[in-house]
């Protein structure tokens, strides 16, 4: 054989259980009779609807409801129902409404992604525009840990009485940040979520970010909310790091990406720890070996800036994303070599035929 078929299935991580409600309850009760129910489901996003619009709306009510509709979405995709596609817009522009509401900026661009792939149009609703929008708003925070071997993905613990535990990191933005913008609200609700991940432990200082240039892993905040420039240090954020290590960071549209890395020093009580994250998967293979990874869902090969393939020497490590599933061929040298003496006597033979015809012929 030339080569060989791994068959990977990964499921992502199901999320925490939550309180359930009385109507949740009955709702619940409907979806295990209609999975793919009209009524059923605007009930649903109604209600969802109703809860987002409570300024002291419940946060585990709100998951829990989030979770139900994505239920949802996936029992309407086989079916045969009328108006299908336009009952999925709809139910993925709510959910797109809910991470919107708890400033799940990461699950905001997912949705919105899908969305602009519909070809269902809604005024004053413009996917693109909104993606756009977004870059412009946020940016990702780079930190690096300068000192240390970063070539490979390794995750920082903290050891604590013989316990070794996730650091903790608090983003804390300036006193009045964003006054009178349209977005302060969001921004604060994203910066209280980024620290209430971290504090609940779902927030691991994993370096799994790669800078293909200079060769290293970093951490990487994702959807940071930018700050105006301000020369003035208390107009910056504040990170925390366990409570003691304090930097500054401006953190404004005007700085470069290099202009906004911090370099982290280490604690006395932190050890780095070679690991790689349940998002990830890792395959180390001789690095002559070659891979091609297919997306099975989507039926198209993966491309070079979808997944990491680290130089290590005489090896290769791939990071692929572990939330898709993969057929991923891979082509040894040996098997290689091979195929090249069978594509040259192929073509010799070919070469050989067509002399000996026109030899014939003459």
């Amino acid at each position: 054989m030339n080569h060989i078929e791994i068959q990977i299935s990964l499921c992502p991580i199901p999320l925490r259980s939550v309180v359930l409600v009385v109507l949740g309850l009955f709702i619940v009760g409907i979806l295990k009779s209609q999975t793919c129910d009209k009524q059923t489901i605007m009930n649903t996003l109604t209600y969802s609807n109703e809860i987002i619009q409570n300024e002291l709306f419940d946060e585990d009510e709100l998951i829990r409801i989030e979770s139900e509709i994505e239920r949802m979405l996936e029992g309407c995709r086989d079916s045969n129902i009328t108006g299908r596609d336009t009952l999925e817009y709809y139910i993925l522009l709510q959910l797109y409404k809910i991470s919107e509401s708890r400033a799940d900026i990461e699950k905001m661009v997912t949705l919105l992604t899908r969305l602009s792939r519909r070809n269902i149009t809604i005024e004053e609703f413009n996917p693109t525009i909104m993606l756009h929008g977004i870059s412009q708003i946020y940016a990702p925070l780079r930190i690096s840990y300068p000192g240390e071997d970063m070539t490979s993905m390794a995750v920082i613990k903290s050891v604590q009485g013989g316990d070794t535990r996730d650091v903790i990191m608090e983003l804390l933005p300036p006193v009045d940040a964003w006054a009178g913008d349209i977005d302060q609200k969001r921004n604060l609700k994203r910066i209280e979520l980024i620290t209430q991940r971290s504090r609940a432990g779902n927030f691991p200082l994993y370096f799994d970010s790669y800078d293909e240039t200079d060769g290293y892993f970093y951490f990487e905040v994702p959807y940071v909310p930018l700050l105006p420039e301000s020369q003035n240090s208390a107009m910056w954020y504040a990170i925390t790091f366990d409570g003691k290590k304090r930097y500054r960071t401006n953190f404004s549209d005007n700085m470069t990406e290099q202009e906004r890395i911090i370099e982290l020093e280490p604690l006395e009580n932190w050890i780095l720890v070679k690991q790689i994250p349940e998002k990830y998967v890792l395959l180390t293979l001789h690095r002559d070996t070659r891979v091609r990874v297919l997306n099975k869902a989507e039926q198209r090969y993966l491309k070079s800036n979808e997944f990491f393939v680290i130089d290590q020497g005489k090896e290769k490590e791939y990071y692929l994303p572990s939330n898709q599933n993969y057929s991923i061929e891979i082509t040894t040298p040996g098997n290689q070599l091979f195929r090249n003496i069978e594509r040259v006597a192929w073509l010799t033979s070919l070469i050989l035929l067509a002399y000996t015809l026109i030899t014939i012929a003459g």
